[in-house]
């Protein structure tokens, strides 16, 4: 890394921190979904035990 300019190093690292923010938009988004169907999957359940 220490031959690229810093300009392109900056650069980099933005794209990089932006794609990390990305990553864990993306698996907040899944959690929730996971969440709300275990939740939904619960409620089934105890309402087919009744």
């Amino acid at each position: 890394m220490d031959f690229l300019p810093t300009e392109t190093r900056r650069t980099i690292s933005l794209v990089e921190a932006q794609a990390n923010q990305r990553m864990l938009v993306t698996s907040a988004k899944v959690s929730v979904i996971g969440s709300l169907l275990a939740a939904i999957a619960m409620a089934v359940l105890i309402l087919h035990v009744k």
